[in-house]
């Protein structure tokens, strides 16, 4: 009954979270994340439990926020933050990172909670940020530019101290593993900026209105 019950709420909700953000912003204007967080935790284990923790939630809900993460990387402009905005990202987010981890290890208990806490307190939620600038026209300003140099930066900078320093593999091996994938990465993204690949296009148009569908697999 629980999976049932998941299957049907879940995607009502999510029609139900933009219907309250249009009624409630005649009065305040709120952002629609905020429906969403407070909806899921009414419906939730955490108040009437409408909705079981399950495995298969668990795993509906990782890959809900690995989209949420691809959204919000495919609309950063990088070529209008890269330079003065991302460098002053940067330096900023290294400071809260070691500040962070300076208080953490001081109030937790032991070290690696202590750097779960720093690692928490640097880290920002880019896929959240970036909706709230589009819905207020700020996305493309001076003010928006700038929290999305840092909101990228404090998302990626945590994720890499996380593979480092709590993936469970020593940080030789996780350094090697990142290493790899920051090789295969830019091997993409030059391979991506270079010539037009008609080939490649013509088989993605000729895809793209039939099952196939090569551009979405």
């Amino acid at each position: 009954m629980g999976a049932i019950t998941s299957i049907v709420l879940i995607p009502l909700l999510a029609v139900l979270a933009p219907i309250l953000t249009r009624l409630v912003g005649r009065v305040a204007a709120f952002p629609l994340v905020v429906f969403e967080i407070v909806l899921g935790i009414l419906v939730g284990p955490s108040v009437l439990g409408w909705i079981p923790k399950t495995d298969a939630l668990t795993t509906f809900s990782n890959f809900g926020l690995s989209f949420l993460f691809f959204m919000a990387g495919s609309e950063i402009d990088f070529a209008t933050i890269r330079g003065r905005p991302l460098r002053r990202a940067t330096i900023g987010w290294l400071i809260s990172l070691v500040g962070g981890l300076v208080l953490g290890i001081l109030l937790a208990p032991t070290p690696i909670a202590g750097v779960y806490v720093g690692i928490a307190l640097c880290s920002t939620a880019l896929g959240t940020l970036m909706p709230l600038l589009r819905d207020a026209g700020e996305l493309k300003t001076p003010f928006g530019l700038a929290v999305t140099a840092v909101g990228a930066v404090g998302e990626f900078g945590p994720l890499v101290a996380i593979s480092l320093f709590l993936s469970g593999r020593t940080p030789l091996s996780a350094a090697l593993v990142l290493g790899g994938f920051v090789v295969i990465a830019g091997l993409g993204v030059w391979f991506a900026s270079r010539g037009t690949h008609d080939r490649f296009h013509r088989l993605v148009r000729a895809t793209l209105h039939t099952s196939g569908q090569f551009v979405v697999r």
